[in-house]
């Protein structure tokens, strides 16, 4: 039997190419359009259920067999080129789904400006996280105009998950598409237009998420599956109607208005983002940028308990094993004997001061004193008494443990 014949020309993909934008490029040294290349020159794995606008989404394993075979390039390389080369990390499934828990499962298992949100399941319709209704295309205008550009365009191009170009911090333009490896903008016009860089951090932590699988936020590094969903649980949470976000409203609105738009960005009634015109999409990521941005310098607070992962870890000194500590401290040496019961005092009206002011450190008080079987009305009318009110548990009271302390 004889071997499939190689390509004559195969360029390799470049970092983060998607698997169609690659093929054009090959299409293209061949002087062939995509199309023919793979209805022509693919032998016997040329099939009738192949679907070209499927390419970068999950395309067929006999297409990437052959694919193998007529590049050398391993289908395992070829397969990381597409949204199916990514999951579970990036979405769950590839199959859309009517089941309102497959939306709530993967867009509200964490809380970041809403606390425990307790919101009816929306109605969805074939919904797939992070894959737009209509195809997207867009591309770098900078690199474009590079005398030497990284050829081909990313998997992150085509996916209304970022904004930028990631060499050139620079917003990616909408393209009718590229023709062998031309770009056919939508505004012929334009120039290249630099992003803030809250955007431009949001968008490298999501390439970093793609490309190693870790993400680093102030707190500790996160994987990224949970990177992909704690982005996602913020853009729903900004785009949550006011009669469910209630006591939130006003920090989400503080949010909206730094970018200069009204809340939920004008949206009037509510479609998950997946479904939105990407003008709108692109609003909510710009006001997804903007919330990381006020949760990390502190120009908002958290209710939701992940909101933590984007502060700092409060500094906690170490001793150096020199300095006596005053519990080892000689009697001779040791002017005042400790007052325990007064330390423990003083530790306990600063742990009930923090708890007024921080839902977060409240719902830890709240676990805590409710550790005692059967005891969590008394705790949290314990906690009324002391003006302690806003907290994850205080809103479920019939759900006991709804939250996870940090």
């Amino acid at each position: 039997m004889t071997a499939p014949l190689r390509w004559p020309l195969h360029p390799p993909p470049s970092d983060g190419e998607a698997l169609s934008s690659w093929l054009t490029r090959i299409a293209a040294a061949h002087h062939i359009g995509l199309e023919e290349l793979l209805a022509n020159n693919l032998g016997n794995y040329t099939l009738d259920i192949f679907d070209s606008t499927d390419i970068d989404i999950d395309p067929p394993v006999p297409l990437l067999i052959a694919l193998q075979e007529r590049t050398g390039f391993h289908r395992g390389e070829l397969h990381r080129m597409t949204v199916a080369g990514h999951m579970p990390w990036l979405l769950d499934t590839l199959e859309p789904s009517d089941d309102p828990d497959a939306f709530t499962t993967y867009t509200r298992q964490h809380q970041v400006l809403i606390a425990c949100p307790d919101r009816p399941s929306p109605p969805t319709h074939r919904w797939r996280a992070w894959l737009p209704r209509a195809p997207l295309y867009r591309a770098c205008r900078a690199c474009a105009t590079e005398p030497h550009p990284v050829p081909g365009l990313t998997l992150l191009h085509y996916l209304p998950i970022t904004l930028t170009c990631r060499r050139h911090g620079c917003y990616l333009d909408v393209i009718h598409r590229s023709v062998d490896t031309r770009i056919l903008w939508v505004d012929d016009e334009a120039e290249p237009r630099p992003a803030p860089p809250a955007v431009q951090l949001m968008d490298q932590r999501t390439h970093d998420a793609l490309t190693d699988g870790i993400v680093q936020l102030p707190r500790r590094p996160v994987h990224a599956g949970i990177w992909f969903r704690l982005l996602r649980t913020i853009i729903d949470e900004l785009s949550t109607p006011i009669i469910h976000s209630r006591r939130h409203s006003h920090t989400l609105s503080r949010i909206w208005a730094s970018i200069d738009q009204p809340p939920r960005g004008g949206q009037l009634p509510w479609r998950p983002f997946e479904s939105l015109a990407w003008p709108a999409q692109q609003l909510h990521l710009e006001a997804a940028a903007a919330t990381i941005a006020m949760l990390e310098d502190g120009s908002i607070e958290s209710a939701g308990v992940h909101g933590a992962l984007f502060r700092t870890e409060p500094h906690c000194p170490i001793n150096d094993g020199r300095t006596p500590t005053p519990e080892t401290r000689s009697a001779s040496t040791t002017t005042q004997p400790i007052d325990r019961w007064k330390a423990t005092a003083d530790n306990l009206n600063e742990v009930i001061a923090l708890a007024r002011s921080d839902p977060a450190e409240a719902e830890k008080l709240y676990q805590f004193l409710s550790l005692r079987p059967n005891r969590e009305h008394e705790t949290r009318q314990l906690l009324t008494d002391l003006r302690i009110t806003d907290y994850p548990s205080s809103h479920n009271p019939d759900r006991d443990r709804s939250c996870t302390v940090e």
